[in-house]
């Protein structure tokens, strides 16, 4: 295989792993921001809440 038709493949993995590496060092402390922000704890469950169901829903609906 020639490195110009393995360069998508290379390209596509790096952006996983850029974004699932950004994800598992902002997500643990988007809770503390918002707690700093003055949201309640309540609030903060909800917010978390949704940005994961989006995270299991949105993919389902783009295909």
């Amino acid at each position: 295989m020639s490195p110009l038709k393995s360069t998508p493949y290379w390209r596509l993995s790096g952006f996983y792993f850029f974004y699932f590496a950004s994800l598992g060092v902002l997500v643990p402390y988007w809770g503390l921001y918002l707690q700093w922000q003055g949201f309640s704890a309540k609030e903060i469950g909800e917010l978390t809440a949704i940005l994961l169901a989006t995270r299991i829903v949105v993919p389902n609906i783009w295909g």
